[in-house]
């Protein structure tokens, strides 16, 4: 199974703030399935040293943006992974193509994009801080956000779920929580 192919389940209802964070990939979107299936098959290819999954990588983004927008997508996203690369203090873990999990470092790629998109540049910053240590934040933002804009002139914007879970103004907000 391709973590690329969309599936209907995958829609997300915008009007359901209740709706749990995605831990699935058939929790997302078209959209975030195929940042996540780059990123996993990149980071595939690099692991097995098996350069058929970079051409997969450029092959979706083709399809998904067309021949030239598709091959910018792919060098942004190229360069991005170098950056990750450089700038990571952790190990950076990544489940296979085919696996129906998500990881943290996976679905912080897929949040970062699409706050890009939805001009939360805060957020963006924040998350890419968390990525990459500060000499290399400005690079992977540079990146990821060209990404994100040549899907959203191609009408793939990720949802804004931060924005989406967010608590209603006032609503019990604290420096502390209850868990049960």
């Amino acid at each position: 199974m391709n973590a690329l192919t969309p599936n209907p389940l995958g829609q997300i209802d915008h009007a359901d703030n209740r709706r749990s964070w995605p831990t699935r990939v058939s929790d997302l979107s078209e959209p975030e399935m195929l940042v996540l299936g780059a990123y996993r098959h990149w980071l595939t290819g690099i692991e097995h040293e098996r350069p058929l999954h970079y051409e997969i990588v450029s092959r979706e983004f083709r399809i998904a943006l067309g021949e030239e927008d598709g091959k910018s997508a792919f060098a942004a996203f190229s360069s991005m992974i170098r950056v990750l690369a450089r700038g990571t203090p952790r190990t950076i873990r990544f489940h296979m193509p085919c696996c129906g999990e998500l990881g943290l470092s996976e679905t912080q790629i897929v949040c970062l994009i699409a706050a890009c998109q939805h001009g939360r540049l805060m957020l963006a910053r924040s998350i890419a801080e968390w990525l990459v240590d500060p000499a290399h934040v400005g690079d992977l933002l540079g990146r990821l956000s060209l990404v994100g804009s040549l899907m959203a002139n191609h009408g793939l914007t990720l949802p804004d779920r931060v924005s989406m879970h967010a608590l209603p103004d006032g609503a019990g907000r604290s420096y502390i929580d209850t868990v049960h």
